[in-house]
């Protein structure tokens, strides 16, 4: 590619990036946290099990851009002060349920 040529980035992803950041964003963390609560776990353990799949979409999409994704960031952000939450208030469930 010649060097004086601006680069084209596309603004809407391509019908498969979309459908895999649906899966990885959205279906996936909901079904772990299913599968998680079928299992017994708490709700608190549950959460966590279910940021496995948004966490590994950040992940990779700064491994190969080396840019973070705001809102995915944001997300987990808060899942996280979540998680910390419960742990200073001495595993009150609450605070998750309010959020």
């Amino acid at each position: 590619m010649d060097a004086s040529r601006p680069r084209i980035v596309a603004l809407v992803p391509s019908p498969l990036a979309a459908a895999r950041r649906v899966t990885l964003g959205a279906i996936g963390p909901l079904a772990l946290y299913q599968l998680a609560r079928h299992q017994g776990l708490s709700d608190t353990s549950a959460l966590a099990v279910g940021s496995v799949a948004p966490l590994l979409l950040v992940l990779v999409a700064w491994a190969r851009r080396r840019h973070l994704d705001p809102v995915g960031v944001t997300a987990l952000a808060g899942v996280g002060i979540g998680l910390v939450g419960v742990g200073l208030f001495e595993g009150s469930e609450l605070l998750l349920k309010l959020r």
